[in-house]
């Protein structure tokens, strides 16, 4: 066994302290999540006519009146 200078018991506690800190990190993901959802309509709908409207109209735009 390779001596390290630090004893096991205190190793554990490590352990312990970053294994509440990574679960808190994730608890504050997801209520951050929950609050202030990520998800933008925006970059997930078409934006204009699309290729299939075109070859309905026969490559003419709708024009304004």
């Amino acid at each position: 066994m390779i001596a390290t200078g630090v004893c096991p018991a205190s190793q554990n506690q490590e352990t312990k302290m970053m294994t509440m800190i990574i679960q808190l990190r994730d608890t504050l993901r997801v209520v951050r999540e929950f609050i202030v959802p990520s998800y933008r309509p925006e970059r997930h709908y078409m934006r204009g006519p699309g290729p299939a409207c075109a070859q309905r109209n026969h490559g003419h735009g709708v024009q304004a009146s």
